[in-house]
């Protein structure tokens, strides 16, 4: 692979990130579900998607960040509009969640665009 082929350090650790992430919280899905049976599903979905796109940031994938956008909107409108039970929905919009929720998808669209020439 040549140096303009060369998956960016940053882009790596992103994917990594992105499947570890993916794989830990459809563990706890699998067993110790938190919600619903059918939110469950649903987070299994999104959660499997983010397994997806961090393969597809290993693969260097323009994809990866457009099903990222996707399941992350998703995600946020349906905590929303489809709240969990009460405290996981308290959980979720405190303010610590809420800066979260808005850093890493910064962090994620900067990256993502500080190297989208070398994305196919």
């Amino acid at each position: 692979m040549n140096d303009s082929n060369k998956r960016p350090i940053a882009l790596s650790i992103l994917g990594y990130i992105l499947i570890i992430g993916g794989v830990l919280f459809v563990l706890k899905i699998a067993f110790k579900g938190s919600f619903s049976a059918e939110r469950n599903i649903v987070n299994l979905i999104l959660k499997g998607m983010s397994i997806i796109v961090g393969i597809g940031y290993l693969k260097m994938r323009k994809w990866a960040f457009y099903l990222w956008i996707f399941g992350y909107i998703t995600g946020i409108i349906l905590l929303f509009v489809w709240p969990p039970s009460e405290e996981v929905l308290r959980i979720y919009t405190s303010g610590k969640s809420i800066i979260i929720m808005l850093i890493v998808p910064t962090i994620v669209v900067i990256l993502t665009l500080n190297y989208w020439g070398k994305l196919k």
